[in-house]
């Protein structure tokens, strides 16, 4: 299979004139590109895939609805072509100390040019951001696992569709091992109960001194029914802990941003981009 050569100048920037730019919201990688063929409507589409981490605790929430982005993408020969649909959806990858990841995905309705040997796209994308907020952290016992409510404190946060904790009076924790490999190191498996009003970011965990602890998220589950979701967690310590503290995350309402994340990236595989890749399109 041929390499792919990518040239990607990515910068996440927005802010006023008079003012100092913010911190990059987030560092943007390549994920994927791809051609195919939709099998139930039989027509070709091109999708290119970036990934995105956000900083700050910033959880990123959908694309703007007002002015969603604005984008042009070209190809080396000269042809324009109408993005099909710009997408944001989680990932969830393998980090210490977790992050929380996105995919920013475009999609084309038709294949590059038979002779184009890169495609480019560039301009804005607008994104609405969330700033997480923690609640205070609880103690858990790795000796004697099990459950643990966490209260969660009223609060000035607003009424709002995103997020409001208030509504939630107690959430469940329940921690269990995880009898994986023992050459893996050693797994837990921290599951959240809560109600769908409360938006789940994440969760940090910290050592009895208030000490961040690594740690390596391998999978990761959701289950919903009745008004309530419980999320589960699958975590690899670096070593083993008798108790921990666990700081839970969840989006904050009153810290809501629209981003503007500028786009500038070139794909190219040194010849024609659907050469061998998939049938001529007719």
């Amino acid at each position: 299979m041929k390499s792919l050569l990518l040239f990607l100048s990515l910068s996440c920037l927005g802010a006023a004139a008079d003012k100092a730019p913010p911190p990059p919201l987030c560092p943007l990688e390549f994920d994927s590109f791809s051609l195919g063929v939709n099998g139930t409507t039989k027509e070709p589409y091109c999708i290119l895939s970036l990934n995105g981490r956000p900083l700050e605790h910033l959880s990123v929430v959908s694309i703007s609805k007002e002015r969603p982005f604005d984008l042009s993408v070209t190809d080396s020969t000269g042809k324009t072509y109408a993005l099909n649909h710009v997408l944001i959806e989680p990932a969830w990858e393998k980090e210490w100390n977790r992050e929380e990841e996105f995919h920013l995905r475009f999609s084309l309705s038709e294949w590059p040019s038979e002779h184009a040997e890169w495609l480019r796209i560039r301009g804005n994308v607008s994104v609405v951001c969330i700033k997480a907020s923690s609640l205070d952290p609880v103690e858990v016992d790795l000796i004697h696992p099990g459950e643990t409510e966490i209260p969660v404190v009223g609060n000035d946060i607003p009424q709002s569709d995103i997020a409001d904790p208030a509504r939630t009076e107690t959430l469940i924790l329940f921690v269990e091992k995880w009898e994986g490999k023992e050459e893996e190191g050693f797994q837990w498996k921290f599951s959240l109960g809560h109600r769908d009003s409360f938006r789940y970011c994440g969760m940090e965990l910290e050592d009895m001194q208030g000490r961040p602890i690594p740690f390596k998220r391998f999978s990761g589950g959701l289950c919903s029914g009745g008004g309530g979701t419980t999320r589960s967690e699958y975590f690899t310590l670096t070593r083993p802990y008798e108790q921990l503290k666990v700081r839970i995350l969840h989006a904050d309402p009153r810290y809501i941003e629209i981003r503007q994340v500028p786009v500038d990236i070139s794909v190219g595989m040194g010849g024609p981009l659907n050469k061998e890749k998939v049938p001529a399109a007719k």
